[in-house]
């Protein structure tokens, strides 16, 4: 009993030291973790269920670490340490390995997972969005800007930094505006059907870079298509077989063109079919396109420059729409970071494992190491033999982690209607990082373990 209590109050102390140490660490970190998470977290001790948590996490982290070192060293028969008879390794040598092994089947999911998540933000990023987003702005519609919508295009035109504006009245990358029940020419079981309205002036689809893929656009005289509608290339399709041109919608409203399909809301998902008409009055915000080459902070002078003069009323409003679509992205990045930051974390504390228990392996058969350095083994032959049985352990580590890997981002991929596909090199990627590190950490200890003088090795003391 005074063995065990010995053993689990070391433990238990050395748990407590390393509580205060991430204490400290927490003190310098959680200002960057704050920053990567866009969150407000604090370490506060004064707070009781604080002080508590950490308490009750050191003494659980020191039970469990402490427990069966304890009871397996204060189990030994003095009469055997004493002749120098060796336990047969049996349980013992088991957890360890058993231990190492699981470190790096967590290192090597979190490294899958980092490469997967890295791939379906990119792949998702690098997909067609119908739309050009590139050098193009997006300014909120208020005052006199529908009423001056003319002068304010031909001033921003003639300051020779702006080729097109648009007016819309909803954020191309939101869901915006939608409606069901309507009917359609070629049309069956339409009611059901969410269709998105969208009323837009001539110069949008220039503006954006949308594309009119059949027919015609809206043109510059108002009364010629006051009627008139455009629609996607998703609800063309709605419309049955052949061309969607000259087909009516509520019987009133004939379709002139079909513009191709462009992603909008759900950024991993397929948008619902659209409506355009031409409608400038409804307007809620304007998009503009700079030219190509012109310094932003210039071209940003001359919207503000027109907007002031036409608009005063109002203060000058902007947003980049390629920032605003890499925003919808924050929470699969956080993930991919969060992941980036737990495999490093995980990494190191298999190497820590690893280095211990290839340490424990090399003290434990000097000897043998000093036996054959007598009969002619080379350093090289040496480092190989003791590293053979920990690749033994880092290739089973591989196995057990590839399908929970593939599992659990399987799981999470389904949740996007549009993703990437898993691919075998990232499993490959992960299991050559675990393998290099594991040759890095073990060759330490082995190349020490081999340059000892077997005159050291082979005495007794």
């Amino acid at each position: 009993k005074g063995l065990i209590s010995q053993f689990m109050a070391e433990a238990i102390i050395t748990a407590g030291l390393s509580a205060v140490l991430s204490v400290l660490l927490l003190k310098l970190l959680v200002p960057q973790f704050n920053t990567m998470i866009g969150k407000q977290l604090a370490l506060n001790l004064v707070n009781p269920t604080h002080l508590l948590t950490l308490l009750g996490i050191t003494l659980i982290c020191g039970l469990v670490a402490g427990w069966y070192p304890a009871f397996y060293l204060s189990s030994f028969k003095p009469v055997d340490v004493l002749k120098g008879a060796r336990r047969s390794k049996g349980s013992a040598s088991m957890i360890r390995k058993g231990l190492v092994a699981t470190q790096f089947v967590v290192s090597i999911v979190f490294i899958i997972s980092t490469i997967i998540v890295y791939q379906q933000v990119q792949h998702v990023k690098g997909r067609d969005l119908g739309y050009n987003k590139e050098n193009l702005v997006k300014i909120p519609v208020n005052g006199d800007m529908i009423k001056n919508f003319k002068p304010i295009e031909e001033d921003m035109k003639a300051s020779g930094m702006i080729e097109s504006i648009g007016f819309i009245n909803s954020d191309i990358l939101s869901g915006g505006n939608n409606t069901s029940g309507l009917s359609w020419q070629g049309g069956v079981d339409t009611e059901d059907v969410l269709v998105s309205v969208r009323d837009i002036t001539v110069d949008f689809f220039n503006t954006t870079g949308m594309k009119i893929i059949e027919g015609r656009g809206f043109s510059n005289n108002p009364a010629q298509d006051s009627v008139n509608i455009i629609v996607s290339e998703s609800f063309a399709k709605l419309m049955g077989s052949g061309s969607a041109i000259g087909k009516t919608i509520e019987e009133d409203y004939p379709v002139i063109g079909v513009v191709k399909d462009y992603v909008y809301g759900d950024m991993y998902g397929s948008s619902d079919p659209v409506i355009f008409f031409n409608d400038p009055s409804q307007a809620r915000f304007m998009y503009v396109k700079t030219k190509t080459g012109i310094e932003t902070a210039l071209a940003l002078n001359a919207m503000e420059a027109t907007l002031h003069k036409f608009n005063p009323a109002f203060p000058f409003e902007y947003e980049f729409v390629d920032d605003t679509y890499d925003a919808k992205f924050k929470s699969e990045q956080l993930i991919g970071n969060l992941s980036q930051v737990f495999a490093l974390l995980a990494i190191l504390i298999s190497c820590l494992g690893l280095f211990g228990l290839s340490a424990f392996t090399a003290d434990q058969r000097r000897k043998e190491i000093g036996v054959r350095k007598v009969l002619g083994s080379s350093i090289t032959g040496i480092v190989g033999l003791l590293s053979k049985d920990f690749m033994k352990l880092v290739g089973m580590a591989i196995v057990i982690a590839t399908p929970i890997a593939w599992l659990l981002m399987q799981n999470w991929l389904e949740g996007f209607a549009y993703r990437t596909s898993i691919n075998a090199w990232a499993f490959i990627i992960a299991g050559a990082v675990a393998i290099v590190i594991a040759l890095l950490t073990i060759s330490f200890q082995a190349i020490n373990a081999a340059r000892v003088n077997p005159v050291k090795s082979l005495r007794t003391e």
